[in-house]
């Protein structure tokens, strides 16, 4: 705290306006205002006054040794925190906290929303969400997305889950997933072209450009908005694909 702040403490706990306490000091409101706002620092003549008329010494102006007063009024301020801490703390340990959320494993490798990239299997960390997000948790998978062409759906850097066990693209037209192609894994909006062809669409119409085909076989989506689904997607001809996952929900900041 500045001493400027203190000032302005004091003068509240007294319940002086500015006006009065200018007057009882000698000094004009605007000083004051301006020494409590820290835009000038008290001068020798405002603290010598300071003292006379309140008893305040310099160390408690400057230095913030308080007075009995203040010093009781920060002690029960802080006890109050430490009190709401430990509440939450012993809520958090409690079973009604554990019954709420879950634990997903995050991917150390960020999935692209834009060019393909690939999604490393072992985790790195763990999302904390809630379980009725992710009721099947244990085939969600956590990823970090890198790339604009899910904007606004999907901003760089959300973290999404990805529900490996939705493989079935009929279920999914209109659906944000995660396809696998060519090894590497993206973010994508399925659509149902044909009965053997999908396309995985940008959000973003900026990136058109970045649409990706495949195979109607499976398909896998990461979790985004409230929407739910996913599948896998294997390219023609790719006999070595692997079931990726789909999501329900965004978390993190894309929760």
């Amino acid at each position: 705290m500045q001493p400027g702040e203190r000032i302005r403490e004091f003068r509240k706990l007294k319940k002086l306006t500015l006006k009065q306490f200018g007057q009882h000091l000698g000094y004009s409101h605007a000083y004051i205002s301006n020494v409590e706002r820290g835009i000038l620092q008290p001068s020798r003549e405002l603290i010598k006054k300071l003292t006379e008329v309140y008893g305040l010494s310099a160390d408690e102006i400057l230095y913030g040794r308080p007075s009995e007063e203040i010093g009781r009024k920060e002690f029960i301020a802080r006890i109050e925190v430490t009190e709401k801490e430990r509440k939450l703390i012993e809520a958090t340990e409690g079973p009604v906290f554990i019954e709420k959320f879950v634990c997903i494993p995050i991917a150390k490798s960020e999935i692209s929303a834009g060019t393909p990239r690939e999604v490393e299997e072992n985790a790195d960390g763990m999302a904390i969400i809630y379980r009725e997000w992710a009721k099947n948790y244990k085939d969600f998978t956590a990823v970090r997305v890198k790339g604009e062409s899910m904007k606004p759906t999907i901003p760089n850097g959300s973290l999404v889950g990805i529900d490996h066990s939705k493989k079935d693209p009929r279920t999914l037209n209109g659906k944000v997933v995660a396809l696998r192609k060519d090894g590497e894994a993206t973010i994508k909006r399925l659509r149902i072209v044909s009965e053997d062809l999908v396309l995985g669409m940008p959000d973003n119409p900026d990136f058109m450009h970045e649409t990706s085909s495949c195979a109607a076989k499976k398909s896998t989506t990461p979790s985004s908005e409230k929407s739910s689904g996913g599948g896998d997607c294997r390219n023609k001809g790719d006999e070595d694909w692997h079931d990726f996952g789909s999501g329900t929900k965004r978390y993190s900041e894309a929760t």
